[in-house]
């Protein structure tokens, strides 16, 4: 999608509807982008934390339309029918706004502010939601939310008789008591400030479970949960000043400098990482649990029921991603990480009820699913955040939209973010993933076939979000079974994984299983199917060849022990250790990971021994498999090309070699005679 100034036609008519629903007005629906209409979309940009350029795009017109579904199928709830809720704005959802309006006495203008909201989404019927300051007028103010508020201060001792719902002297006199007790403007209003220290003040009994993303709002956040992170803070000697229980910007800049300590991501917020980090758990350890209980994921498959979400080929939108939500939940409880749904059969609920429960859970992600909709001809994926994510979020849903693309071939539209009612209602990290398009046959095909794989990619990035480790049915199965790892019987349990091979002497080798690539220093061969790439190396290579084959020794035949293996080579050195990694990088449902064989020669200890390196070389393999000898081989070639002994050899012959040199010629000459 793409309109802009100029521009004219039925499309320009929905986005000026669109934008006077949600008082941005245009001044007109005659389907032409003027001035009227470029002011109103730069507002609508602002309002909802876009680029403000005036420009619809993609994300404007697809934030519009989310909006507008909101509001569409709560107006067929309350009986003010729209049709088909598809985030089309037009004369028909106008018109049902109207109505709605003039039943509940309000100003019939069409447009869906503050009190229309609050009446048409029943915000203030339930008491749980703060929607205005409480005070005592003439005639008393009357409400259930008041009700709420009598029930709390009784609760918490502070008598204002009983619950009637209505704002009186004496509910005013409880209010003052608790201010004053909080340290609060003791007006005896219920503001924003008293409200969420009266709703907060017992929300965590004794703070020492983590259940909520901790940081600066307006007004501030306050609980036990605070204050026990400002304890533990200031016990570990980042100080943040009274334990008082408010969130506050002394609190976060001892976040920071813990985060820093920690290498964690230092944005001043305390989500489930930065809570287990702090609270001595440690978050890798796999065990999908904080101190309170186990990660609590929110899975919520968007549309349902009346709104059926997309519409293509065939498909709707509300089916494809109900299935891939719940398989999405299965694949995370096999791993012990507790989860809730938004629904799981077709029924609707509106956005507001969707952030609201997961809020009320306690839920430390929130996951939305859905299926984008476009021309016929647009494909990809794609997955959103709240402008104002942190980094570990924005990362994890980057990270959803490669891994998507990745596996099935499709465009990676990437990360991008937007002001979706779902993202910005919600407490916790939270993100939209766009799966695919349903518009496109394509794209189609994938939702409708390949769900399963859908629910992986996003599996395995939570898991890496979480940093748990990885899937011990699925991949540790293929990292186990090939490389290196296949070689000795090795099996990792998790990434970030060390095994001692075998030690002997002045030398280790050691197996390492890491994600992602490998940087182990300068790669200076590439070995595959038994013999090295072109290269320098290779020549060298050659040349130590024909000297020793005059001897009878035949590296070429102890390297074909090796068979397909493949693998790249490098060499570095730290203080009196030289280290060859042989690295192999494996490919997994969608993820880089790295077995690296690291072979560590300590040069002081080879040089004392170099008269008895064939009895290490024995030893080792001993405490191994005969396969070592061939790996063994390729380090001690390295290090002889790599240090130059090669040309000494070559030149004047073995007895004018060092200790060190000589060490590593008679390893070179010893294994490829075995």
């Amino acid at each position: 999608m793409l309109l802009q100034l100029g521009d004219k036609g039925d499309n320009v008519k929905y986005l000026q509807y669109g934008l006077h629903i949600l008082c941005c007005s245009p001044n007109g629906f005659d389907g032409e982008f003027g001035n009227g209409t470029l002011t109103a979309v730069k507002k609508f940009q602002s309002k909802y934390g876009l680029v403000n350029d005036g420009i619809v795009g993609d994300v404007t017109w697809n934030t519009l339309k989310n909006e507008i579904a909101t509001i569409q199928a709560q107006l067929n709830k309350k009986g003010c029918s729209v049709g088909t809720v598809d985030g089309i704005a037009g004369p028909a959802t106008y018109n049902a706004v109207i109505s709605f309006q003039n039943k509940n006495g309000l100003t019939a203008d069409g447009q869906v502010g503050t009190a229309t909201w609050d009446i048409l989404f029943d915000t203030v019927s339930g008491g749980t939601t703060y929607t205005r300051i409480l005070k005592v007028t003439s005639p008393l103010m009357y409400g259930e939310d008041i009700k709420a508020v009598q029930n709390k201060l009784n609760s918490l001792g502070y008598n204002c008789g009983t619950a009637d719902g209505y704002y009186g002297n004496a509910t005013k006199s409880a209010v003052i008591s608790f201010q004053s007790a909080k340290g609060l403007t003791a007006d005896g209003e219920v503001g924003p400030a008293t409200w969420n220290a009266l709703f907060s003040s017992s929300s965590t009994s004794t703070g020492s479970s983590y259940t909520r993303l901790l940081k600066v709002t307006s007004p501030l956040m306050y609980g036990e949960d605070i204050k026990a992170v400002q304890n533990k803070l200031n016990s570990l000697g980042h100080n943040c000043g009274t334990a008082d229980g408010y969130y506050g910007n002394a609190t976060k800049s001892a976040v920071v400098s813990f985060q820093s300590a920690k290498g964690i991501d230092t944005d001043g917020v305390v989500g489930p990482t930065t809570w287990n980090a702090l609270f001595n758990s440690s978050s890798s350890s796999g065990s999908g649990t904080l101190p309170g209980g186990p990660i609590k994921v929110f899975i919520d498959a968007g549309h349902g029921d009346t709104d059926p979400g997309a519409v293509g080929n065939g498909l709707k939108e509300k089916n494809i991603v109900l299935n891939i939500a719940t398989k999405l939940g299965a694949l995370l409880n096999g791993r012990e990480i507790s989860i809730k749904y938004s629904r799981t059969n077709d029924t609707y609920l509106s956005l507001e009820d969707r952030a609201r429960l997961a809020n009320a859970w306690g839920a430390d992600l929130f996951v939305s699913i859905h299926a984008n909709s476009a021309t016929s001809s647009v494909r990809g994926t794609e997955c959103y955040t709240h402008p104002t994510a942190n980094t570990a979020t924005k990362t994890l849903s980057a990270n959803i939209s490669r891994s998507i693309a990745s596996k099935f071939g499709i465009p990676n539209r990437g990360h991008k973010e937007a002001n979706f009612a779902v993202l910005r209602l919600s407490n916790m990290p939270a993100i939209l993933v766009e799966t695919a398009f349903i518009s496109n046959s394509s794209d189609a095909n994938l939702l409708n076939t390949r769900q399963d794989d859908f629910a992986n990619a996003i599996f395995n990035e939570i898991l890496n979000y979480f940093n748990m480790s990885i899937s011990t049915s699925t991949i540790l199965d293929q990292i186990n079974n090939s490389g290196f790892a296949e070689l000795f019987g090795v099996k990792f349990t998790q990434t970030l994984q060390e095994k001692i091979i075998a030690q002997a002497g002045p030398i280790k080798v050691k197996l390492s299983l890491t994600r992602g690539g490998s940087n182990n220093g300068e790669i200076v061969a590439n070995f595959k199917n038994g013999s090295f790439d072109s290269g320098t190396f290779k020549n060298d290579l050659l040349d130590l060849s024909t000297t020793l084959s005059k001897n009878g020794v035949n590296i070429s035949k102890q390297l074909l022990k090796l068979g397909n293996k493949s693998f790249s080579i490098s060499v570095s050195t730290n203080n009196n250790i030289i280290t060859v990694s042989l690295t192999k990088t494996l490919n997994i449902n969608d993820s880089t990971f790295s077995q690296v064989l690291s072979i560590e020669y300590d040069k002081d200890g080879l040089k004392d021994i170099y008269e008895n390196i064939t009895v290490v070389v024995n030893s080792l393999v001993e405490k191994s498999k005969p396969i070592l000898l061939p790996l063994l081989l390729i380090g001690a070639l390295i290090i002889f090309i790599k240090l130059g002994f090669l040309s000494a050899l070559i030149s004047f012959g073995a007895a004018l070699l060092t200790q060190l040199g000589y060490a590593i010629y008679t390893m070179i000459t010893f294994i490829a005679t075995n």
